[in-house]
């Protein structure tokens, strides 16, 4: 009985990784956007975007990744397509008496993935000012790292592009 079960939860794992790699973007640098999910959460005092990004780490060895305190944003890409990236560079960078000031490496909320593991990258975002309706708007989310970044805390660097999708109403 045992045997059929983990069988059954084999096939069950392999369907959902099959179903993923669909919706998969990637590149050569070892990880994925496999997932994007985004949902309008008003409140009384605001309206924001609750964004879901999960990767996938697609190498054969232990990658380290940031899913916290990122830059997050809009940029237009075309009419009624816009770009949401989620980066660590040196826009974020601030000085004290003219010395660059470094965060915490856990202000980032890192996670090691082992092959084929996957995180969760959640960021909230102020709807205030936005030149757009999201919800009548096709978004791709950009991950990115910097060089420079990935090098100083130990991490995975580089950029992966999600496939467009729309963010959902309430």
């Amino acid at each position: 009985m045992k045997i059929k079960i983990v069988k059954l939860i084999a096939l069950i794992i392999v369907g959902i990784c099959a179903s993923l790699s669909a919706h998969c973007q990637t590149n050569s640098n070892g990880l994925a956007v496999i997932g994007t999910d985004a949902f309008l959460v008003a409140d009384k005092n605001a309206t924001n975007i609750s964004l879901l990004v999960t990767v996938l780490n697609t190498t054969n060895h232990d990658i380290v990744v940031l899913t916290k305190g990122l830059n997050c944003g809009f940029t237009r890409d075309e009419t009624n397509k816009w770009v949401c990236p989620i980066a660590l560079d040196d826009s974020l960078v601030i000085t004290y008496q003219g010395h660059k000031a470094v965060p915490s490496f856990y202000t980032f909320a890192p996670v090691t993935l082992r092959p084929n593991e996957v995180a969760g990258i959640q960021q909230d975002i102020d709807l205030n000012g936005l030149p757009f309706s999201p919800t009548n708007a096709q978004i791709t989310v950009r991950y990115s790292i910097s060089a420079d970044w990935g090098s100083r805390f130990g991490t995975w660097s580089g950029s992966v592009t999600s496939q467009p999708f729309k963010v959902s109403a309430p």
